[in-house]
């Protein structure tokens, strides 16, 4: 049933300038502007289809019928979903999506990515008071991951200034960084007072089947959530790596890196059921597909409209899990 909280017109004026990292979010690949294969699996082709996004995800295909539409039609074509199934899955990832003006300006190379990730540093280097460390330990989260990264000088396109931020880089199945993940914070460690404080950089290729790797995985157990906090939370209870897909949508599509046989998934208590739906049916084809896991297990918080986030904060003894 469609979510009456998400208005349609208000999810399609946010959605303005930000499509060609709401589609990199969700793994769609629109390419950089130019005649190239069609998206909708089914269509396919060399150079039919082209993404001409002047703000409101707008695109071309000589083979589909429609042959052209707005990002919330593309989205309902490659991803089987009705409309009421769209504004869901936008509204899901659009929090960490980059506004820009053309597609040109979104575009990234590898070396842009490698170059942020130099200038920042390890946020465990960063002493107790770094605002980062702050904006963690604010959030009732402890054993902060080494993967963390943090910057002074991170780009902040609402501001339009260089701000203070946490840096998260998303990989790929085989371990290829293609884009990093930004928590925009205070100086006295507390979310940026801006629409959008968590954002995503334009990814380099599909994020499809990646995730945020927090903690180093060898052997035994591996965890996925939702979100970066709700994942480190989620450690805090149990003793095994805990990675973070970012989105309901990068949730169903996460593909365990080689080796893994075990996983458990934790998934939001979403009122609307998103979450849940995202963790059972990534569950179903972990479980069922060609190269199945040994167990597949799924962890819900027992009281609707919350997170694992909110069970650390809210009791007195987490449990273990």
């Amino acid at each position: 049933m469609f979510n009456p909280a998400i208005n349609a017109e208000t999810l399609k004026n946010e959605a303005r300038g930000r499509w060609p990292a709401i589609m990199a979010a969700l793994g769609i690949d629109v390419g950089d502007g130019r005649h190239g294969p069609c998206p909708v699996n089914d269509c396919g082709g060399k150079d039919r289809f082209r993404f001409d996004d002047q703000g409101d995800g707008l695109w071309f295909c000589n083979q589909c019928i429609p042959h052209a539409g707005d990002g919330f039609q593309l989205v309902q074509k490659v991803m089987g979903y009705d409309f009421p199934g769209a504004l869901k899955t936008v509204s899901s990832v659009i929090g960490t999506c980059e506004v820009g003006a053309q597609l040109k300006e979104n575009n990234i190379t590898p070396e842009k990515l490698r170059k942020i990730f130099t200038d920042s540093k390890p946020i465990l280097s960063c002493g107790e008071y770094c605002p980062g460390i702050l904006y963690l330990k604010n959030r009732g989260l402890t054993d902060i991951p080494k993967a963390l990264r943090y910057t002074e000088k991170a780009w902040e396109t609402e501001t339009k200034q260089e701000q203070r931020a946490i840096l998260a880089v998303f990989s790929l199945p085989d371990g290829e960084a293609v884009t990093m993940h930004r928590i925009y914070v205070t100086a006295d460690g507390k979310k940026l007072p801006i629409k959008s404080p968590k954002k995503m950089l334009p990814a380099l290729k599909k994020m499809t089947g990646g995730a945020v790797r927090l903690y180093p995985w060898e052997s035994g157990l591996l965890g996925i959530a939702e979100g970066i906090e709700t994942a480190i939370a989620v450690h805090n209870m149990v003793e095994y790596p805990v990675w973070a897909a970012l989105s309901t949508s990068l949730m169903e599509g996460f593909i365990p890196p080689k080796g893994v046989e075990n996983i458990v998934i934790f998934s939001d208590n979403d009122q609307n059921y998103a979450g849940q739906k995202a963790a059972y049916t990534l569950a179903n084809r972990l479980k069922i597909g060609q190269n199945s896991l040994k167990t597949v297990e799924v962890e819900i918080p027992a009281l609707p409209g919350t997170d694992f986030l909110d069970l650390i904060n809210n009791l007195d003894t987490s449990p273990k899990l």
